[in-house]
């Protein structure tokens, strides 16, 4: 297979980042933007057959944790939609971050 990825620095604050993938026949590809705390991206994968595709779109903020140097938490929300005729999936999740 083979990947590829490339990000560009817009702004001091803000990284556009995409990316796309195939090996036989399963492609991918994925777009995503940092702006500061915020995160914005879409993820779509498609293999051999139509059963095999799906879309992701998510969004996440960073605050600080507690006022400890480095340390953030990241909350997010996603949604999720496979083949047609399946029903697309909310999800949420919180991820603590920590730069040592």
């Amino acid at each position: 297979g083979v990947g590829l990825s490339a990000s560009y620095q817009l702004t001091k604050d803000t990284l556009v980042h995409a990316s796309l993938a195939k090996r036989g026949d399963d492609k991918s590809f994925g777009l995503n933007t940092i702006m500061g705390p915020a995160g914005f991206g879409l993820v779509h994968g498609k293999g051999a057959t139509e059963a095999q595709k799906a879309t992701t779109l998510y969004a996440s903020y960073s605050f600080p944790l507690m006022g400890i140097k480095g340390a953030f938490i990241t909350p997010a929300l996603s949604y999720a939609k496979g083949a047609s005729g399946t029903d697309g999936q909310v999800a949420a999740r919180v991820r603590i971050n920590y730069a040592f």
